[in-house]
């Protein structure tokens, strides 16, 4: 549905009502009164826009609320990741200073230093990943 229509729930059931022109909330009175006239004791209630229902509806609202928080412990994961391999090349940059200085130092660019720490970093990533540790 292209989020056009309405759907009103009664005690035992819920009926989506498609809308093509207009707004829903208009045709709300009508609809009512065409309810109370094929059954006086039928209550309606609950009636809300079919936008309002995919939002904030109940029936996906546990759905919406775990997807919520796998994607939030999938970026808490993806976070504590990152630092830790910051740490690891960190430690291991400053471990080699005086190298990096040493080669500066005798001529050598910014981009050659760079370029091999960051080989360095992900020769280490890799072999950490092939070992399984």
């Amino acid at each position: 549905m292209d989020g056009k229509g309405l759907t009103c729930a009664t005690r035992d059931w819920q009926t989506p009502i498609r809308i093509d022109r207009g707004d829903p909330q208009q045709l709300l009175p009508p609809v009512r009164d065409q309810i109370r006239q094929l059954d006086s004791g039928l209550p309606v209630f609950d009636v809300t826009t079919m936008n309002a229902q995919v939002q904030y509806g109940k029936p996906l609202l546990p759905a919406r609320l775990g997807a919520m928080l796998v994607g939030a412990f999938g970026l808490l994961g993806l976070v504590l990741a990152s630092v830790g391999v910051f740490g690891v090349v960190s430690y291991s940059v400053s471990q080699r200073t005086h190298e990096i200085g040493i080669r500066s130092a005798l001529g050598a660019q910014r981009f050659h230093v760079l370029a091999m720490i960051l080989r360095q970093g992900m020769s280490m990533a890799f072999k950490t990943r092939t070992k399984g540790e």
